[in-house]
């Protein structure tokens, strides 16, 4: 009787601790394994909604973004940008946003994110790459139009 009371009180210890592990959270703290559109959905939540949490692990090392203004293209590097996105965090933009998947094949993807202001609106064409490391985004190019 005591053999099967300690297998018995084996078992629920096992089960509980098994239990307790399946809901315990997992750190979710890099975007290594991620796939294209978690990592578009990160640049989204950073770039719109002040969620800056994993902005360095999604930005390629050779990332840039440029600005359609006028006849000029005005450019921002990686150092930059994550520190614009980090003084913004909290921040969430007034905008309608619309993400577009436009193609993905062999490592390489692009996007267009359409953000829809009062007077204008802004559109991002986002060029992801992978490597080693996961999906970045490498380029933003953003075009600015009046309503």
């Amino acid at each position: 009787m005591m053999k099967s009371l300690i297998k018995v009180f084996a078992i629920v210890g096992l089960v509980i601790t098994t239990s307790a592990l399946s809901f315990a959270k997992v750190p979710t703290n890099s975007l290594n394994r991620a796939n294209v559109s978690v990592v578009l959905d990160a640049y989204v939540n950073s770039s719109v909604y002040g969620q800056s949490e994993f902005v360095q692990e999604f930005i390629s090392e050779d990332f840039v973004q440029r600005f359609q203004t006028g006849n000029k293209q005005a450019s921002v590097k990686k150092s930059a940008y994550i520190k614009h996105l980090k003084s913004l965090t909290g921040v969430k933009y007034n905008c309608k946003t619309a993400v577009e998947l436009m193609e993905e094949a062999n490592g390489f993807s692009i996007a267009k994110v359409t953000l829809t202001f009062n007077d204008f609106i802004r559109t991002d064409y986002v060029q992801l790459t992978t490597d080693a490391g996961g999906w970045k985004v490498r380029e933003v190019n953003s075009v600015f139009q009046n309503k």
